[in-house]
């Protein structure tokens, strides 16, 4: 379990880099100063973790600012996000839930990763297939 955990905060950290140069590249400067405005005090895009960024994005979405196409994901993705934060031995996950969570996280990756995504893509689907067949 402690494993899983660990392997799934590094894809956090992967996704928190790939959203961060998304942004970067792909919202007006304007935009920026809102999101960084919604993080906590003296925080920026680039310091900030990816249940910050995504609450962001989700607070500017609700107000009406058309940052993402796919909101399902950036909803699904910061669910997965706060459950393996919170999660302990105790109460862990079953393979099919895990396998649920790594689809999200894979989708979130394609969407704002790219080809820069592709090596952790490429992880998680081997961990998909390893599940899956029940190890």
């Amino acid at each position: 379990e402690l494993y899983a955990i660990g392997r799934f905060h590094g894809y956090f950290y992967v996704a928190t880099n790939l959203l961060q140069e998304w942004l970067h590249n792909n919202v007006s400067e304007k935009t920026k100063d809102l999101l960084e405005g919604n993080l906590k005090i003296n925080r920026t895009i680039e310091n900030a973790d990816l249940s910050g960024l995504m609450d962001s994005m989700i607070s500017l979405d609700r107000n009406g600012y058309k940052i993402i196409s796919t909101r399902g994901i950036l909803y699904k993705t910061r669910e997965v996000r706060n459950n393996w934060s919170h999660l302990s031995p105790n109460k862990f996950p079953s393979p099919k839930n895990i396998i649920n969570d790594l689809q999200t996280m894979k989708k979130f990756m394609f969407q704002f990763g790219g080809e820069k995504a592709t090596d952790t893509i490429i992880d998680i689907d081997r961990w998909i297939k390893e599940l899956s067949a029940g190890n």
